[in-house]
Protein backbone atom coordinates (compact mmCIF):
# COMPACT_ATOMS: atom_id res chain seq x y z
CA UNK A 1 0.00 0.00 0.00
CA UNK A 2 1.16 4.09 -0.76
CA UNK A 3 2.93 5.02 2.39
CA UNK A 4 1.32 8.71 1.72
CA UNK A 5 -2.42 8.81 0.95
CA UNK A 6 -2.88 11.36 -2.46
CA UNK A 7 -5.95 11.85 -4.27
CA UNK A 8 -5.31 9.12 -6.49
CA UNK A 9 -5.97 6.58 -3.61
CA UNK A 10 -9.02 8.57 -2.42
CA UNK A 11 -10.89 9.53 -5.81
CA UNK A 12 -14.20 9.47 -3.90
CA UNK A 13 -13.31 11.62 -2.10
CA UNK A 14 -12.28 14.34 -4.66
CA UNK A 15 -15.02 13.82 -7.08
CA UNK A 16 -17.55 13.16 -4.09
CA UNK A 17 -20.66 12.10 -6.71
CA UNK A 18 -22.49 9.78 -6.35
CA UNK A 19 -19.92 8.90 -3.51
CA UNK A 20 -22.23 8.34 -0.10
CA UNK A 21 -20.42 6.47 2.31
CA UNK A 22 -17.60 4.22 3.72
CA UNK A 23 -17.46 0.91 4.80
CA UNK A 24 -15.24 -1.23 6.19
CA UNK A 25 -14.45 1.20 9.53
CA UNK A 26 -17.25 0.62 11.08
CA UNK A 27 -16.78 -2.76 13.06
CA UNK A 28 -17.21 -3.57 16.96
CA UNK A 29 -13.39 -4.42 18.07
CA UNK A 30 -12.17 -6.93 20.53
CA UNK A 31 -11.64 -4.99 23.64
CA UNK A 32 -8.55 -4.86 26.04
CA UNK A 33 -8.49 -8.30 27.06
CA UNK A 34 -5.16 -8.40 28.79
CA UNK A 35 -6.29 -7.37 31.83
CA UNK A 36 -8.56 -10.66 32.24
CA UNK A 37 -5.73 -12.72 32.21
CA UNK A 38 -2.41 -10.89 33.45
CA UNK A 39 -1.69 -8.57 35.93
CA UNK A 40 -1.17 -4.99 34.17
CA UNK A 41 1.47 -3.40 36.10
CA UNK A 42 3.30 0.35 35.01
CA UNK A 43 6.48 0.57 35.04
CA UNK A 44 9.27 3.24 35.14
CA UNK A 45 12.24 2.05 33.89
CA UNK A 46 13.66 -0.07 30.41
CA UNK A 47 14.06 -3.24 31.77
CA UNK A 48 12.18 -5.07 34.83
CA UNK A 49 13.03 -8.40 36.85
CA UNK A 50 11.68 -10.56 38.89
CA UNK A 51 14.23 -12.62 41.17
CA UNK A 52 12.78 -15.36 43.75
CA UNK A 53 13.39 -15.40 47.07
CA UNK A 54 13.47 -18.60 49.00
CA UNK A 55 11.94 -18.79 52.47
CA UNK A 56 13.22 -20.74 55.52
CA UNK A 57 12.68 -23.94 56.53
CA UNK A 58 10.96 -26.01 59.39
CA UNK A 59 12.20 -26.30 62.69
CA UNK A 60 15.19 -28.71 63.61
CA UNK A 61 14.53 -30.96 67.11
CA UNK A 62 17.22 -29.95 69.45
CA UNK A 63 18.48 -31.50 72.80
CA UNK A 64 18.51 -29.49 76.52
CA UNK A 65 21.64 -26.91 76.15
CA UNK A 66 22.43 -27.48 72.34
CA UNK A 67 23.21 -24.01 70.20
CA UNK A 68 19.82 -22.83 68.22
CA UNK A 69 21.02 -23.74 64.03
CA UNK A 70 20.65 -21.04 61.95
CA UNK A 71 18.72 -21.21 58.61
CA UNK A 72 18.82 -18.10 55.70
CA UNK A 73 16.76 -16.95 53.67
CA UNK A 74 18.28 -17.27 49.78
CA UNK A 75 18.21 -15.42 46.85
CA UNK A 76 17.82 -17.95 43.78
CA UNK A 77 17.13 -16.98 39.37
CA UNK A 78 16.15 -13.74 37.87
CA UNK A 79 13.82 -13.01 35.01
CA UNK A 80 14.67 -10.23 33.25
CA UNK A 81 12.31 -8.59 30.32
CA UNK A 82 13.31 -5.31 28.31
CA UNK A 83 9.71 -3.26 27.11
CA UNK A 84 9.75 -3.14 23.25
CA UNK A 85 8.85 -0.31 21.42
CA UNK A 86 6.01 -0.73 18.80
CA UNK A 87 4.75 1.79 16.10
CA UNK A 88 2.83 2.81 13.64
CA UNK A 89 1.89 5.83 11.16
CA UNK A 90 0.38 7.13 8.43
CA UNK A 91 0.45 10.29 6.46
CA UNK A 92 -1.66 12.38 3.94
CA UNK A 93 -0.79 14.98 1.10
CA UNK A 94 -1.41 18.44 1.48
CA UNK A 95 -3.35 18.43 -1.90
CA UNK A 96 -5.96 15.40 -0.82
CA UNK A 97 -6.85 18.13 2.13
CA UNK A 98 -7.38 20.66 -0.22
CA UNK A 99 -9.26 19.28 -2.64
CA UNK A 100 -10.94 16.47 -0.89
CA UNK A 101 -12.07 16.00 2.66
CA UNK A 102 -9.18 14.37 4.28
CA UNK A 103 -9.71 15.40 7.70
CA UNK A 104 -12.36 13.19 7.74
CA UNK A 105 -9.84 10.32 6.66
CA UNK A 106 -6.94 11.81 9.61
CA UNK A 107 -9.48 11.69 12.05
CA UNK A 108 -10.86 7.62 11.28
CA UNK A 109 -7.09 7.06 10.85
CA UNK A 110 -6.26 8.45 14.18
CA UNK A 111 -8.82 5.92 15.54
CA UNK A 112 -7.49 3.55 13.54
CA UNK A 113 -4.30 3.76 15.13
CA UNK A 114 -6.21 3.67 18.77
CA UNK A 115 -7.84 0.14 17.50
CA UNK A 116 -4.29 -0.81 16.39
CA UNK A 117 -2.59 -0.72 19.36
CA UNK A 118 -5.23 -2.69 21.52
CA UNK A 119 -5.23 -5.77 18.82
CA UNK A 120 -1.34 -4.73 19.45
CA UNK A 121 -1.42 -5.69 23.14
CA UNK A 122 -4.33 -8.67 22.50
CA UNK A 123 -1.61 -10.44 19.79
CA UNK A 124 1.46 -9.68 22.75
CA UNK A 125 -0.12 -10.81 25.63
CA UNK A 126 -2.07 -14.24 24.34
CA UNK A 127 1.05 -15.25 21.53
CA UNK A 128 3.03 -15.14 24.65
CA UNK A 129 0.59 -17.01 26.69
CA UNK A 130 -0.31 -20.35 24.02
CA UNK A 131 3.45 -20.74 24.12
CA UNK A 132 4.12 -21.54 27.87
CA UNK A 133 4.32 -25.05 26.77
CA UNK A 134 6.94 -24.44 24.87
CA UNK A 135 10.89 -24.47 25.49
CA UNK A 136 12.33 -20.59 25.40
CA UNK A 137 9.07 -19.64 27.34
CA UNK A 138 10.28 -19.97 30.77
CA UNK A 139 9.15 -18.74 34.18
CA UNK A 140 11.68 -17.08 36.81
CA UNK A 141 12.98 -20.48 37.73
CA UNK A 142 14.33 -20.80 34.35
CA UNK A 143 11.95 -23.53 33.71
CA UNK A 144 8.87 -24.20 30.86
CA UNK A 145 6.20 -22.01 32.06
CA UNK A 146 3.77 -24.98 32.04
CA UNK A 147 5.65 -28.23 32.65
CA UNK A 148 6.19 -31.07 35.27
CA UNK A 149 9.80 -29.97 35.93
CA UNK A 150 10.25 -26.59 37.78
CA UNK A 151 13.17 -27.03 39.94
CA UNK A 152 13.36 -26.29 43.62
CA UNK A 153 15.06 -27.49 46.72
CA UNK A 154 12.95 -30.40 47.47
CA UNK A 155 12.42 -31.62 43.76
CA UNK A 156 10.70 -30.87 40.96
CA UNK A 157 7.32 -29.78 40.93
CA UNK A 158 4.37 -29.42 37.89
CA UNK A 159 1.99 -27.07 37.00
CA UNK A 160 0.81 -29.07 33.97
CA UNK A 161 -1.81 -31.78 33.74
CA UNK A 162 0.08 -35.10 34.43
CA UNK A 163 -1.83 -36.97 31.37
CA UNK A 164 -2.33 -34.63 28.61
CA UNK A 165 -6.70 -34.53 28.55
CA UNK A 166 -9.31 -32.85 26.77
CA UNK A 167 -11.09 -30.53 28.55
CA UNK A 168 -13.73 -32.21 30.94
CA UNK A 169 -14.69 -32.14 34.59
CA UNK A 170 -12.42 -34.93 35.30
CA UNK A 171 -9.36 -33.19 33.51
CA UNK A 172 -10.63 -29.71 35.98
CA UNK A 173 -10.87 -32.32 38.90
CA UNK A 174 -7.51 -33.46 37.92
CA UNK A 175 -5.26 -30.60 37.49
CA UNK A 176 -7.12 -29.00 41.16
CA UNK A 177 -5.91 -32.16 42.76
CA UNK A 178 -2.47 -31.41 41.84
CA UNK A 179 -2.63 -28.50 43.24
CA UNK A 180 -2.06 -29.89 46.49
CA UNK A 181 1.71 -31.08 45.61
CA UNK A 182 2.52 -28.00 44.63
CA UNK A 183 4.73 -26.06 47.76
CA UNK A 184 6.61 -23.21 48.02
CA UNK A 185 10.88 -23.34 47.35
CA UNK A 186 11.39 -25.20 50.65
CA UNK A 187 8.67 -27.44 50.31
CA UNK A 188 6.27 -26.31 52.86
CA UNK A 189 2.46 -26.80 52.00
CA UNK A 190 0.55 -23.49 50.58
CA UNK A 191 -2.92 -22.65 50.20
CA UNK A 192 -3.48 -22.37 46.39
CA UNK A 193 -7.03 -22.29 45.00
CA UNK A 194 -8.04 -22.27 41.58
CA UNK A 195 -9.45 -18.64 40.45
CA UNK A 196 -10.64 -18.99 37.14
CA UNK A 197 -10.51 -21.33 33.72
CA UNK A 198 -9.13 -19.63 30.29
CA UNK A 199 -10.39 -21.56 27.63
CA UNK A 200 -10.31 -20.30 23.37
CA UNK A 201 -13.50 -19.75 21.59
CA UNK A 202 -14.00 -23.44 20.37
CA UNK A 203 -14.44 -24.86 24.06
CA UNK A 204 -16.59 -22.05 25.54
CA UNK A 205 -20.10 -24.21 24.84
CA UNK A 206 -17.94 -27.29 27.03
CA UNK A 207 -16.87 -25.19 29.42
CA UNK A 208 -20.25 -23.65 30.51
CA UNK A 209 -21.93 -27.36 30.31
CA UNK A 210 -18.71 -28.34 32.99
CA UNK A 211 -18.88 -25.40 35.49
CA UNK A 212 -22.99 -24.60 34.68
CA UNK A 213 -25.05 -27.49 35.07
CA UNK A 214 -26.33 -28.45 37.88
CA UNK A 215 -25.64 -31.97 37.91
CA UNK A 216 -22.54 -34.21 36.08
CA UNK A 217 -22.16 -33.48 32.43
CA UNK A 218 -23.08 -36.38 30.04
CA UNK A 219 -23.62 -39.16 32.47
CA UNK A 220 -27.60 -40.90 33.63
CA UNK A 221 -26.44 -40.78 36.94
CA UNK A 222 -28.36 -38.36 39.35
CA UNK A 223 -24.93 -36.82 40.79
CA UNK A 224 -24.22 -33.35 41.87
CA UNK A 225 -21.93 -30.79 39.80
CA UNK A 226 -19.15 -31.32 42.42
CA UNK A 227 -17.11 -28.38 40.52
CA UNK A 228 -19.94 -26.24 40.84
CA UNK A 229 -21.72 -27.13 44.27
CA UNK A 230 -18.08 -26.66 45.69
CA UNK A 231 -16.95 -23.79 43.90
CA UNK A 232 -13.74 -24.92 42.80
CA UNK A 233 -13.44 -22.71 40.26
CA UNK A 234 -15.32 -19.22 41.88
CA UNK A 235 -14.15 -17.51 39.19
CA UNK A 236 -15.76 -19.62 36.28
CA UNK A 237 -14.64 -18.98 32.96
CA UNK A 238 -13.28 -16.18 30.38
CA UNK A 239 -13.25 -16.93 26.55
CA UNK A 240 -10.39 -15.44 24.74
CA UNK A 241 -10.67 -14.56 21.46
CA UNK A 242 -6.92 -14.81 20.47
CA UNK A 243 -6.45 -18.32 21.65
CA UNK A 244 -5.56 -19.86 18.35
CA UNK A 245 -4.56 -23.00 19.66
CA UNK A 246 -8.25 -24.90 19.91
CA UNK A 247 -7.54 -27.73 22.83
CA UNK A 248 -5.75 -26.06 24.92
CA UNK A 249 -6.84 -24.59 28.35
CA UNK A 250 -5.66 -22.68 31.91
CA UNK A 251 -6.49 -22.58 35.52
CA UNK A 252 -5.46 -19.55 36.72
CA UNK A 253 -5.06 -19.05 40.64
CA UNK A 254 -4.77 -17.48 43.65
CA UNK A 255 -0.81 -17.23 43.58
CA UNK A 256 -0.38 -14.28 41.11
CA UNK A 257 1.20 -11.11 42.01
CA UNK A 258 4.23 -11.48 39.72
CA UNK A 259 2.45 -14.18 37.42
CA UNK A 260 1.94 -13.14 34.19
CA UNK A 261 2.48 -9.95 33.87
CA UNK A 262 2.43 -7.16 31.16
CA UNK A 263 4.21 -4.23 31.68
CA UNK A 264 3.06 -0.72 30.37
CA UNK A 265 6.24 1.21 30.27
CA UNK A 266 4.39 3.86 27.90
CA UNK A 267 0.73 3.70 26.81
CA UNK A 268 -0.48 4.86 23.33
CA UNK A 269 0.95 8.10 22.27
CA UNK A 270 -0.55 9.81 19.24
CA UNK A 271 1.54 12.86 17.73
CA UNK A 272 1.66 14.59 14.76
CA UNK A 273 2.98 17.28 12.53
CA UNK A 274 3.61 18.91 8.92
CA UNK A 275 6.93 17.70 7.39
CA UNK A 276 8.13 20.50 5.79
CA UNK A 277 9.36 19.16 2.21
CA UNK A 278 6.61 18.08 0.69
CA UNK A 279 3.87 19.68 3.22
CA UNK A 280 2.30 15.63 3.84
CA UNK A 281 0.55 15.77 7.14
CA UNK A 282 1.79 12.55 9.23
CA UNK A 283 0.08 11.52 12.24
CA UNK A 284 2.01 8.46 14.10
CA UNK A 285 1.60 6.29 17.27
CA UNK A 286 3.80 5.08 19.89
CA UNK A 287 3.97 2.73 22.76
CA UNK A 288 6.22 0.18 24.74
CA UNK A 289 5.20 -2.76 26.61
CA UNK A 290 6.40 -6.09 27.40
CA UNK A 291 5.03 -9.27 29.10
CA UNK A 292 6.49 -12.28 31.18
CA UNK A 293 5.75 -14.66 34.09
CA UNK A 294 7.69 -15.12 37.22
CA UNK A 295 6.17 -17.39 39.45
CA UNK A 296 4.69 -20.61 37.65
CA UNK A 297 2.56 -21.48 40.64
CA UNK A 298 -0.23 -18.65 38.81
CA UNK A 299 -1.13 -20.94 36.13
CA UNK A 300 -2.25 -24.78 35.46
CA UNK A 301 -3.30 -25.64 32.05
CA UNK A 302 -2.61 -28.70 29.44
CA UNK A 303 -2.44 -28.71 26.00
CA UNK A 304 -5.46 -31.12 25.49
CA UNK A 305 -6.17 -33.87 22.90
CA UNK A 306 -6.84 -33.86 19.21
CA UNK A 307 -5.26 -30.62 18.33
Amino acid sequence: MATTMGTGDFQKLVYPKPFTSWIGLGYTMVPDMVPMVFNVKSSDQSVEEITILEGLGTMVPTSEGESTPYDSLSQGLTKRVTHADYRLAFSVTKNLIRDGKAFSITEKGATELGKSYTETRNRIAFNFMENLFTSGYTSADGAIAISASHPTSVGNMSNVLSTAAALSEASLEQLITQMKDIKNGRGFRIRMRAQKLIVPAELEFEAHRILMSNLRVGTPDNDPNALKDMRKIPGGFSVVDYLDDTTAYYLLTDQSTDGLTFFDRQGLEVNNDTHFDTDNFRVKSHARMSVTIGEWRHILGSEGTGG
